[in-house]
């Protein structure tokens, strides 16, 4: 929800490190979309959560959730954040 890609990608690096973040980085940007991040139902211990976006989040997750599993050797996932953009009229 923020006017720029700056502007978003400084509020999404002061809400990682706000949150305890020790190596905060922008791994996805999305614009007129929704993103999902996906990560194993199961403590792994070490794991990869996997992010995608798309035009509704139903689409996003079905890809996330497929992908999570793919990469995390076939454990089930469960979508944590998932959020879409507002659409902007531009005159």
């Amino acid at each position: 929800d923020q006017p720029s890609r700056r502007a978003a990608g400084k509020a999404a690096m002061a809400k990682c490190q706000s949150m305890g973040g020790q190596d905060c980085k922008i791994t996805l940007v999305y614009e007129n979309q929704c993103a999902v991040i996906a990560e194993p139902v199961a403590n792994l211990g070490s794991f990869r959560p996997m992010h995608s976006r798309g035009p509704t989040v139903d689409v996003a997750s079905s890809i996330a959730l497929r992908e999570c599993a793919s990469t995390n050797q076939g454990h089930a996932c469960k979508v944590i954040y998932s959020n879409c953009t507002r659409p902007v009229l531009v005159h």
